[in-house]
């Protein structure tokens, strides 16, 4: 992701003539360290759709994997 994040950044500066920061302190890794919280990562982010009103649930989403997660379960 920093890689992508600089070279876009690079593009984008050039390409706008401008200098400095595109995104500021948007990426951040954070380490799993137990299934509970992998689990929260997992809510966290199949619900964004829903919290930014694009689909009344996680699994109405169409550009999901929430479903590929859900068949493997059963």
């Amino acid at each position: 992701m920093h890689r992508v994040n600089t070279r876009f950044a690079q593009y984008y500066n050039f390409a706008s003539a401008r200098t400095g920061y595109v995104f500021r302190d948007r990426f951040k890794s954070q380490f799993i360290s137990d299934i509970r919280y992998l689990g929260a990562c997992f809510a966290y982010i199949h619900n964004n759709p829903v919290r930014a009103g694009l689909a009344p649930d996680a699994e109405d989403y169409a550009f999901s994997s929430l479903g590929d997660y859900l068949a493997g379960m059963s």
